[in-house]
């Protein structure tokens, strides 16, 4: 984006992309000319022969690095970890990289006797440490997305992750009717709507995030007719992961 104080500017924007050895697998650039004041995507593409695959058994994980440059001079780096996977649903099997897998997981919520709600990144990792010893390979959050730092560690050790919106209105109840449950309210579409997108755009990227959910305990009807929409159109571009809602039932 350029500052709506400059004039249009023409910058460089390109990554780099490497493997655990630090080798560069990937790279591009291009030139482009942004107007100030205006957001403009910029696209790149490249195939990757012999790409590691990750999953929550193997956690294979790249380092990208997109930089914004202007002169010759490097004006933002910002880094994110890559992985690929595929996932998609055959039948009842839900398979990833081609593989069926079962998700053996847990409801999550984090809180530590003493510091609360505020989890260190070592508390986190010893509680992902003894899931992965008992087996356990995927985690549903409940009932609310994560901070960053806890999809980076599930990407890093390899965990499912089953990403839930920040909608919960049960103390509304579950009727229908205009006035009770806020999911069959239209006055409340925008708020939903709001919630899932913020959702879904901080976190589509992170290898680790397998399903989505809705939201929990919300009642049902129309403001989640249209969540949902938008995550399955969203989805299209990506890999069609599948939405699930708990109160998506017969009244």
């Amino acid at each position: 984006v350029a500052d709506d104080s400059s004039n249009d500017a023409e910058v460089c924007v390109g990554y780099e992309l490497k493997d655990n050895s630090g080798r560069i697998v990937s790279s591009s650039s291009r030139s482009v000319s942004i107007k100030a004041g205006e957001v403009q995507v910029v696209e790149l593409s490249d195939t990757i022969p012999d790409v590691l695959h990750w999953s929550a058994e193997k956690p294979n994980l790249y380092k990208l690095f997109i930089t914004l440059s202007q002169g010759g001079k490097t004006l933002e780096t910002i880094p994110f970890h890559v992985g690929f996977r595929r996932f998609e649903m055959k039948g009842n099997l839900f398979l990833v990289n081609g593989k069926c897998v079962k998700f053996k997981g847990v409801n999550i919520h984090e809180h530590n006797e003493k510091t609360g709600h505020y989890v260190t990144d070592e508390i986190r990792r010893e509680d992902f440490r003894i899931m992965k010893a008992n087996n356990i390979n995927a985690v549903r959050l409940c009932h609310y997305p994560q901070d960053r730092r806890f999809y980076e560690m599930c990407d890093e050790i390899g965990l499912y992750v089953y990403d839930e919106a920040n909608i919960e209105s049960h103390g509304m109840g579950y009727n229908l009717t205009k006035g009770r449950t806020l999911g069959n309210n239209p006055d409340w579409l925008e708020v939903h709507m709001e919630r899932t997108r913020n959702m879904f755009a901080r976190n589509k990227n992170y290898p680790c995030v397998t399903i989505w959910s809705l939201g929990n305990e919300a009642g049902n009807g129309y403001n989640f007719y249209n969540t949902y929409l938008y995550l399955k159109n969203e989805e299209k571009e990506l890999m069609n992961r599948p939405v699930n809602y708990e109160r998506a039932l017969l009244e």
